[in-house]
């Protein structure tokens, strides 16, 4: 955001025996609570930041979150600026995870998003503890690696195929479709996010973790790893080590075709998409219709 310093490097000896080894983080950027240029951060020891950081300080460091999200990612209907909305709310949701978590550095970083979608958003919306695994797989690591939302497939209780693609939205008269299948075609189905609900929904989400950290206090686990989580995140990291000799891939290793898996996370999406199939409780392009037309005022 306007204002906020950019981190250091720290750089060190070619000769050091722990290359690439980092024990502990010992100067991080912690937050002020202030905005503007030259406040929101400061250089601090680790073991300063244990001994000073407050929750009032944490809070005003999530604040700077929802501040990000409501400015950022709210994008207003109908410019149809999807993957705008998408990148910054799902980068949010990965800092929300390592400080819920507690995770250092790059350690776990999908793994924490997904539990705090599953346990934040999951409080907002139910659906989101079973599908927020598979949403991420699908619209996270889609669009911040490739520049498209991933499409699916599973078997189902046929033994059949059945591809699930990708259907964005944002029009106030969509918000019915969110996380509702949609069928296209014979064994083919559509998965709907409403962007502007799940940065809503986010938003929410966001709240209550604070009004959990707030009534945790400093005692609390979750104000632990809020604190881990930030010393991680906020580190001032090293240089990486001097590369070594790679090994060439066999010629065989090349020719095998790589098998494209969906991670383990995605598991419970998968699994209620199936039995929405099994109990037909897909929608048809004529259900879409109707939802969406009763939704315009």
């Amino acid at each position: 955001m306007p204002g906020q310093v950019a981190s250091a490097i720290t750089f060190r000896s070619s000769s050091n025996k722990r290359m690439g080894q980092v024990r502990k983080y010992r100067n991080i950027l912690a937050p002020t609570g202030d905005v503007g240029w030259g406040k929101d951060f400061e250089r601090t020891s680790e073991a300063q930041f244990n001994r000073t950081f407050s929750v009032s300080k944490a809070l005003a460091f999530v604040d700077q979150i929802k501040h990000t999200l409501e400015k950022e990612a709210m994008i207003p209907p109908g410019e149809a600026r999807y993957y705008t909305g998408l990148r910054h709310v799902f980068a949010e949701i990965d800092g929300m995870g390592k400080l819920y978590r507690g995770k250092r550095g790059k350690v776990d970083t999908a793994v924490s998003a997904v539990r705090f979608g599953k346990d934040y958003l999951g409080r907002v919306d139910s659906r989101y503890r079973i599908l927020f695994g598979l949403l991420f797989d699908m619209y996270r690591h889609g669009l911040a690696h490739t520049h498209l939302t991933k499409s699916i497939k599973f078997r189902d209780s046929r033994n059949r195929w059945i591809t699930v693609g990708w259907g964005l939205a944002d029009e106030d008269h969509e918000r019915p479709l969110h996380l509702r299948l949609e069928q296209r075609a014979t064994r083919y189905l559509g998965l709907c996010l409403h962007v502007r609900q799940l940065v809503e929904d986010t938003l929410n989400a966001v709240n209550l973790y604070c009004t959990d950290l707030r009534n945790g206090g400093t005692a609390s686990t979750l104000f632990r790893r809020f604190k881990r989580g930030h010393n991680g995140s906020a580190a001032v990291f090293r240089e990486p080590p001097v590369a070594g000799p790679t090994r060439g891939r066999s010629k065989r290793g090349r020719s095998r075709r790589e098998l494209l898996v969906l991670n383990r996370y995605s598991a419970p999406g998968i699994t209620w998409i199936r039995r929405q199939v099994f109990y037909g409780r897909v929608l048809e392009k004529g259900d879409v219709q109707r939802i969406c037309a009763s939704a315009i005022p």
